[in-house]
């Protein structure tokens, strides 16, 4: 498999998708452009992610866990095919994405810094992510009514 790089889009009603970076030409005047993604009218694109085919994208929930793919053609849907992210992701009832990282190397970095709304922050050592199980890591114990998230 090549490494190429991509743009992996998450929707705010739970789509995911790959796309090459090929895919998006510099288009002179009066040209007509190419639809990246065709979307419902409720629904928006909340994370767009750059990262290379072969590396690991985090993703972490407001739960506090940490969820670990590979965006291989085999693993997660390709250009003009957005699926469910939880026909990529082992998430429980009501959990959802707050957060992705594209890592290239669990080595080149040393930490990974989490904050929640409430305030408490945590840095693990990246290493710690290098081997996530497919229904996930507690990456951060939230006490009651504290979430993984940006706050509002």
């Amino acid at each position: 498999m090549r490494d190429e790089p991509i743009l992996v889009s998450f929707s705010e009603r739970g789509y995911i998708k790959r796309m090459a970076v090929n895919v998006f030409k510099a288009m002179n005047r009066g040209r007509r452009g190419i639809s990246g993604q065709t979307m419902r009218e409720e629904d928006e694109i909340v994370m767009l992610i750059p990262a290379r085919s072969l590396q690991t994208i985090l993703f972490f929930s407001d739960r506090g866990k940490v969820y670990s793919e590979k965006p291989t053609r085999f693993r997660m849907p390709a250009y003009r095919q957005r699926y469910p992210h939880c026909n990529i992701l082992s998430l429980d009832a009501g959990e959802r994405i707050t957060a992705a990282v594209a890592v290239p190397d669990f080595g080149l970095a040393d930490f990974c810094v989490m904050a929640t709304v409430k305030g408490r922050v945590k840095r693990v050592a990246l290493k710690e992510f290098s081997s996530v199980r497919p229904s996930g890591m507690i990456a951060i114990g939230l006490d009651e009514g504290d979430t993984l998230a940006w706050p509002a």
